[in-house]
């Protein structure tokens, strides 16, 4: 059992850390890049960023799902393998699961709606510029708050693969033929 649940864990912490690098270095900036613009009409075309923005929102959508997905086998797969040995909850590997998951789930569940809200109103075609450029700026500080906490989130990720790949110290066997003196 013990066997089944570190497969599962290291599996799945590969498959969380692994998607939150490619999404965070490649998928992500992919969407602003002047190729993805240019689908839209180029940089100068008066949606292009409206459109490589609602792009994003869609895959982000899936993204924090995933993530949701793998943040909740972790803390699981975690927990499960604490109990099965006996071991505390109060481990180094807990916490950075848990803080991980937590993170991802503000991310999905609370920044990601308002951005899309705020993106929304950015572009929408019977707002005010007054409007536009209030939620542009609220957009921006919204935006680089959920950056911040995706990369933190990352590197939390980072760590506890560290911790689930690296082995637990061993104690060193009883030698019977060694004599104290």
């Amino acid at each position: 059992m013990l066997a089944f649940l570190r497969f599962v864990g290291t599996f799945n912490a590969a498959l969380w850390l692994g998607m939150a690098v490619f999404f965070t270095f490649a998928v992500g900036p992919s969407f602003f890049s002047q190729e993805m613009l240019a689908i839209f009409g180029g940089d100068s075309a008066p949606f292009a960023r409206a459109y490589a923005g609602a792009s994003a929102m869609v895959v982000m959508k899936k993204y924090f799902l995933w993530l949701h997905v793998c943040g909740a086998l972790a803390v699981l797969t975690t927990v499960a393998e604490a109990v099965y040995q006996g071991l505390s909850l109060k481990r180094l590997q807990t916490y950075l699961a848990m803080g991980a998951f937590l993170l991802g789930l503000a991310g999905g569940l609370w920044m990601q709606p308002r951005l899309q809200q705020l993106q929304g109103l950015k572009y929408h075609p019977t707002a005010t510029p007054a409007q536009r450029e209030a939620a542009g700026r609220s957009f921006s500080a919204w935006h680089a708050a959920s950056q911040g906490g995706n990369g933190v989130m990352t590197l939390l990720i980072v760590l506890f693969f560290w911790k689930v790949i690296s082995p637990p110290p061993r104690s060193k066997p009883h030698n019977p033929f060694q004599f104290k003196s």
